[in-house]
């Protein structure tokens, strides 16, 4: 078989024909996954918690099933790793806080239910910012850090989601969205995240941060594994009382082997690419100019309610933060394990007035029609995922010359307050180095047409085999 290497980069495409014939095996690609962990792991700190023993159950029956022809799925024996704000039974949960650091749950997150349904083998829990705030880049259990450059930031809150991807610690992972926080380590260790719909993929057993921005999602190496595990994912669950009961299309069907942007339709929002980076502008720029070499048909469009929607989350999240942590500000003892982000959210949430939530919510409608205007004669939107340059860690983003939170910029919240579908897909890379990525906009709950525009470019690309110099 291939070099250590080769085999922690092969996608759960890849991995499943290979099952099939037997040339290779569940229980060694979970070993080789094992090993690179203990080796390279120490210095990304991507996982919190790994269970080999699991993992290693899990891989020995997938074998076992393949072995009599008769595998649970496609994903049947492939490598997953969720973040650790999935509830997984009898496996400590911590939500990256020293609060949770003792904390086994009695019950699955139905996302990870799901997957290990499908014949997933799960490596253990990934490292995320305390809580998913998405603040800062302390974990209590110390931040990750970027593959491509160790003393990076890899972006958050799913930060170990993105950094386990970029190393070829896992072949998939889940993650959670609540303003930006699976698409923005995608981007910046340049692999694929996508934030399905609102209601797309169950969030029970998901601890929450803000219940009506929070999406959980995939995370993979490739816009068909991306498809994939969404296929596994997505469905109606009756614990999970936001879950949408539309219906579920074979999500990898829309991916044709041989794919074409010619005849397809972008639009680009001057309110989603000013202001921007230059050195990200000149990768974005590229990545428009390939999308229009290879016939895609490019138009203006706008959103004149994006300069509100970044302030209306931090209001959003803030307000719903502070009903979830109450019960933490009212105990000094736990208060003072709290991440310093985490207090600020679930302080400064109880100062907003009801008037200015309100005002937020209302918000929600007017970019749901903007939005929805701007794709009525196109498949997606397109804007940067990131417009900022991947700051070291524990450092603030900055842009236009200043530092700036999380919510005096960017280009994510427009998927969570509107509930429409976005996904990051890697499109280039900065002088310094560092993973630029690619979002891309859908229509609520056409994730096909966004999943096959994104592959369609993926593959005019080779962005996403790229791998970072680890040692």
């Amino acid at each position: 078989m291939s070099a250590p290497d080769d085999l922690a980069y092969l996608t759960a495409a890849e991995l499943t024909p290979l099952f099939r014939s037997g040339r290779l095996s569940p229980l060694e690609v979970a070993e080789a996954s094992l090993t690179r962990i203990a080796k390279l792991d120490p210095k990304l700190n991507s996982y919190i918690t790994v269970t080999g023993d699991r993992a290693r159950h899990q891989a020995r029956s997938a074998e076992a099933r393949y072995v009599r022809g008769a595998p649970l799925s496609p994903l049947d024996g492939v490598p997953f790793a969720p973040k650790d704000i999935f509830a997984t039974r009898g496996v400590r949960t911590t939500h990256g806080s020293k609060l949770g650091a003792h904390h086994v749950p009695t019950q699955t997150a139905t996302a990870v239910e799901r997957l290990e349904a499908a014949g997933g083998v799960m490596l253990g829990k990934l490292n995320l910012l305390e809580f998913a705030t998405g603040s800062g880049s302390e974990s209590g259990f110390g931040p990750s850090r970027n593959p491509w450059d160790s003393a990076r930031d890899p972006g958050g809150s799913s930060s170990g989601s993105g950094a386990a991807l970029a190393a070829g610690l896992t072949t998939l992972s889940l993650g959670t969205d609540t303003g930006g926080s699976i698409r923005n380590p995608a981007a910046r260790c340049g692999i694929v995240g996508l934030k399905p719909s609102y209601g797309r993929v169950s969030r029970h057993g998901v601890t929450p941060l803000a219940w009506t921005l929070d999406h959980a999602g995939p995370m993979a190496r490739s816009v068909r594994d991306t498809a994939r595990l969404l296929g596994v994912l997505a469905g109606h669950d009756p614990k999970d009382a936001s879950s949408a009961r539309e219906p579920v299309p074979d999500y990898e069907a829309a991916l044709p082997e041989r794919p074409s942007l010619a005849g397809r339709r972008f639009v680009v929002a001057p309110q989603l690419v000013d202001p921007v980076e230059p050195e990200v502008r000149v990768v974005f720029e590229a990545a428009l100019g390939e999308l229009e070499s290879r016939s895609a048909r490019r138009a203006a469009a706008s959103l004149p309610s994006v300069p509100a929607m970044n302030i209306a989350c931090e209001i959003l999240i803030g307000a719903e933060a502070a009903v979830y942590h109450e019960q933490n500000l009212r105990h000094p003892e736990r208060l003072a394990l709290l991440d310093p982000a985490v207090r600020m959210y679930a302080t400064s949430g109880r100062c907003y007035m009801a008037t200015d939530y309100v005002k937020a919510q209302r918000l929600r409608l007017q970019l749901q029609a903007e939005l929805e205007a701007a794709l009525a004669e196109a498949d997606v939107l397109v804007c940067p995922s990131d417009p900022t340059l991947t700051p070291k860690v524990g450092d603030a983003a900055r842009l236009e010359g200043r530092e700036r939170m999380w919510f005096e910029y960017g280009t994510v919240n427009l998927g969570n307050l509107t509930g429409a579908p976005a996904i990051s897909v890697p499109c280039g890379f900065t002088p310094d180095g560092m993973p630029v990525g690619l979002q891309l906009y859908g229509r609520p709950f056409d994730e096909a047409t966004l999943l096959s525009f994104a592959h369609a470019y993926e593959r005019t690309t080779d962005w996403h085999r790229r791998r970072p110099p680890l040692a």
